[in-house]
């Protein structure tokens, strides 16, 4: 995979979709910061994130939408949609996810605290210091007040790992990355370099394009 990353970017090139870096930040901070952008364009402006990352949630608003695709759909999830599953706001799924965990990102979270506990704590007391601040609360059982406790300190770490930066220094605008069709004779070299004939019949790509553009 790691050897097929350039060629994947110079594909993207001659599609002219922009390829976006930035060193020290992972690509759910760009994503991020770049969907936020629309809160400061025009009235219009709205974002709509594909992605199969269920961290993405958090950056629904008002303006931002995640089309969470799954193994049999894509799902669009905007601030209604994600409350009727979660039963949380959007701006909490971090804390959620600070109790819960999460193995495949490494985040410990609350050892044996999982998604239904962890939506109930959400649900009763909002944020992670809210629950911390009313640990002695009846609607805390014995055993999940023991866990919470013991892993505290994990807790807020796994809220720090899980929360996706939407301030990364990318240096674009929006303006930038407009979108204006890709180059056809550009994306037909490259596929016919790769073999990949069957992208060249559904581009629609031919021969005589090579030289028109």
């Amino acid at each position: 995979l790691r050897d097929s990353i350039p060629w994947i970017i110079r594909i993207l090139e001659a599609m002219r979709i922009p390829v976006v870096r930035v060193p020290g930040y992972e690509a759910d901070d760009i994503q991020g910061t770049v969907a936020k952008m629309a809160h400061t364009a025009n009235e219009e402006t709205e974002s709509y994130i594909l992605s199969g990352d269920r961290d993405l949630l958090q950056l629904i608003d008002d303006k931002v939408t995640v089309l969470l695709a799954t193994n049999n759909d894509t799902l669009t999830m905007r601030r209604d949609e994600f409350y009727a599953k979660y039963a949380i706001e959007p701006e909490l799924f971090v804390d959620m996810k600070a109790l819960m965990g999460d193995s495949s990102d490494n985040i410990p979270g609350v050892a044996g605290v999982g998604e239904k506990t962890a939506a109930g704590l959400i649900q009763n007391f909002g944020a992670l210091e809210n629950i911390y601040e009313n640990i002695d609360d009846k609607r805390i059982t014995k055993g999940a007040r023991e866990k919470l406790l013991r892993d505290e300190k994990n807790a807020y770490l796994s809220r720090d790992l899980a929360r996706i930066d939407v301030h990364a220094p990318v240096d674009i605008t929006l303006e930038d990355i407009e979108y204006k069709g890709f180059d056809k004779g550009g994306l037909y070299r490259k596929f016919s370099e790769l073999e990949l004939n069957s992208f060249i019949t559904k581009f629609k790509l031919e021969p005589e394009m090579e030289e028109l553009f």
